[in-house]
């Protein structure tokens, strides 16, 4: 039968990976070499030949940024944990490495075997930001793999991605044989089951292909054709089948609490950008911002129970040796349970000498009980997120706190000991004014005067998101050089003060991959084949005119993409679902110019976005250890 899936065992290609790395002396020659040996403590090593699927996971980032990454910690649990399956890790490699593998021709290998990718059944990337979307393709090149699905036609390994950029995929949809949208714990182990099945019965790619679009979650980007106005805007996007579904929903797991969790987690010999034990205390944050795509991609809020969250914390910190323990979140001071989790914690991790980071806080829920008792004697920087200058901005944005509650909140920060703060703002916002950059200097001003040692602060620039009330607005780019300016002079005149602010081109091109189309595919590939342009989020790699030539061969242009849309218009990620109704998506962003709050439906009434009924999910929230259904 035709397209069959055979995949060899490659013994002699693995063998010259490892050959060559040991007898060249490569690792000698680059930065960090841990980077690329493997052999970490917990790290999962199987025999190829005796499981029916092989599934690479590639982080396009580096690797001391992609072991800290939690999502693919889980994929990578689960995955092993299957009897008929295994899956093994890659990173991108950073310049020096790349140098190397090139000059020695060394494919793109996975850390625990040293096996090329492209002897996997399975190439899955984990994407959590636009800015990789060169080092995915280039992790391709890397590889020896065709990067545009047409052009793999029948071959082999099937390659897929996800993450919270997926809730658009059409800049990547011509490179991807499918893209998971949503939680991908079950969907997974769905899909490989349908490769299992492929293999045992002698299937074709096309058989499987059309067996995960069966899958919700799962958005086969060929098996849809876009259709373009002759204005260059969208006309349609129509299935070419009838099997397919007209929107693709996400996938969405219902209930944390029967889900697997990594307990064994990697323990990196290198460095990592987050080098701690890790537990998920809740997913999900209906909280609203208009700006935040996260908010929307994972939406409802399903809580994890504060038994089952104590027994995993000491499992895990029992397994790694780790002397700190994250509880991660978007915004982990919403937990219901959080006061009752550390009081009940705390004295085994004391007697240890492990402590606690809550990295992420909203001011209007931060519990400086909790904090303190945390605290044992190992303070680090108190981070707070006030976003905006004015009050009248944070209501246009739906941040919900006022200039009374941010001040509070400092003031007894440095009450109770913080030396340090960090505080975060956004700059470039829809319908910003002069007097909301004075009031970021205002309130700057003000902190600082009440005598921290150093306050850090962090200035990013909006950036539109798909599938936010903000999807409609132009996005800014020659406004934000202005106020930059203004800050950097601000900056100047206070030591306790170090601003740190985002570059307006990397934003200008993470906004247009964010809200672009499949045409950007072209770019990207330009970007990686012709111009040999990786990490672009790195500035010192980063080359703003190699992406406006690229631009220019493919006929396109910034504007296309910078530009306000209209709010009927079709978005090119209409025919994706993350369960928010588009009218619920219209009424926020025609409501955010009159500052109108719309509240948590957690502790209000149901604010209609429609991610309830459309994908048959509730709150789950958790109070005293007893887990429970919110009512809508």
């Amino acid at each position: 039968m035709e397209n069959i899936l055979r995949i060899s065992p490659l013994k002699s290609d693995i063998g010259k990976v490892v050959k060559t790395l040991l007898n060249k002396d490569i690792l000698k020659t680059v930065e960090r070499p841990s980077r690329y040996i493997g052999e970490e403590w917990n790290s999962i090593k199987k025999d190829r030949n005796k499981v029916k699927v092989l599934v690479a996971l590639i982080f396009p980032d580096v690797y001391e940024v992609g072991i800290s990454h939690l999502g693919l910690r889980i994929l990578y649990h689960i995955i092993n944990s299957l009897d008929f399956a295994l899956a093994e890790r890659a990173y991108s490699p950073w310049i020096d490495m790349e140098s190397q593998m090139e000059k020695y021709d060394i494919p793109l290998f996975t850390v625990e075997s040293k096996s090329p990718v492209s002897s996997f059944d399975l190439i899955g990337f984990s994407l959590q930001s636009e800015l990789l979307y060169t080092n995915m393709v280039n992790c391709l090149r890397l590889s020896g793999i065709e990067p545009y699905t047409s052009d793999r036609k029948d071959t082999f390994p099937l390659v897929i991605a996800g993450g919270p950029t997926t809730a658009n995929p059409e800049p990547i949809a011509d490179f991807m044989d499918a893209i998971v949208i949503g939680d991908g714990e079950e969907v997974i182990v769905d899909m490989i089951k349908v490769i299992k099945e492929a293999k045992e019965n002698e299937l074709s790619k096309d058989y499987i292909l059309k067996k995960w679009a069966e899958i919700q979650g799962v958005y086969i980007p060929s098996f849809y054709h876009v259709e373009y106005l002759e204005t260059d805007r969208i006309k349609a996007v129509i299935p070419r089948y009838s099997f397919c579904p007209s929107k693709v929903k996400k996938a969405v797991v219902r209930d944390l609490n029967e889900q697997p969790f990594p307990i064994k987690q990697i323990v990196p010999y290198a460095p990592a950008v987050h080098d701690r034990a890790v537990v998920e205390v809740f997913r999900g944050c209906n909280r609203g911002c208009r700006f935040c795509q996260a908010g929307t991609f994972y939406r409802p809020v399903r809580e994890r129970n504060k038994d089952s969250l104590v027994e995993m914390i000491k499992d895990i910190l029992k397994s790694t040796g780790y002397e700190e323990v994250g509880l991660l979140s978007l915004n982990t001071s919403d937990y219901t349970s959080l006061s009752d989790l550390t009081k009940e914690i705390l004295p085994y991790l004391r007697k240890k000498h492990i402590s606690v980071s809550i990295p992420s806080s909203r001011i209007d829920s931060f519990d400086f009980n909790v904090n303190e008792s945390i605290d044992s004697g190992r303070r680090t920087a108190l981070t707070l997120a006030p976003e905006a200058g004015t009050q009248r901005l944070r209501n246009i944005i739906n941040k919900g706190i006022t200039e009374e509650e941010i001040k509070i909140a400092l003031r007894k920060a440095y009450e109770m000991g913080w030396q340090r703060i960090k505080l975060y703002f956004m700059i470039g916002l829809p319908y910003e004014e002069e007097k909301d950059i004075d009031g970021i200097l205002s309130l700057l001003d003000w902190a600082s005067s009440l005598g921290f040692r150093k306050i850090n602060v962090s200035i990013s620039n909006f950036i539109p998101k798909a599938w936010t009330p903000f999807q409609f607005v132009r996005q800014k780019v020659e406004e934000i050089y202005g106020i930059q300016k203004r800050l950097k002079a601000f900056s100047r005149t206070n030591r306790r003060l170090h601003i740190s602010l985002s570059s307006p081109q990397r934003s200008l091109i993470e906004g247009i991959l964010s809200r672009g189309d499949r045409r950007l595919s072209r770019v990207i590939y330009t970007m990686v084949y012709k111009k040999n342009e990786r990490f672009d989020d790195c500035p010192d790699l980063f080359s703003f005119s190699r992406w406006q030539e690229a631009m220019n061969e493919n006929g396109l242009s910034f504007t296309m993409y910078t530009r306000e849309r209209d709010v009927n218009e079709i978005l090119p990620w209409d025919h994706i679902s993350l369960g928010i109704d588009k009218e619920y998506i219209k009424r926020e962003y025609n409501i955010s110019k009159t500052g109108i709050l719309t509240p948590d439906c957690r502790w209000n009434q149901c604010c209609d976005c429609g991610v309830c009924m459309d994908l048959n999910v509730r709150n789950v929230l958790c109070k005293i250890g007893e887990q429970h259904e919110d009512r809508h």
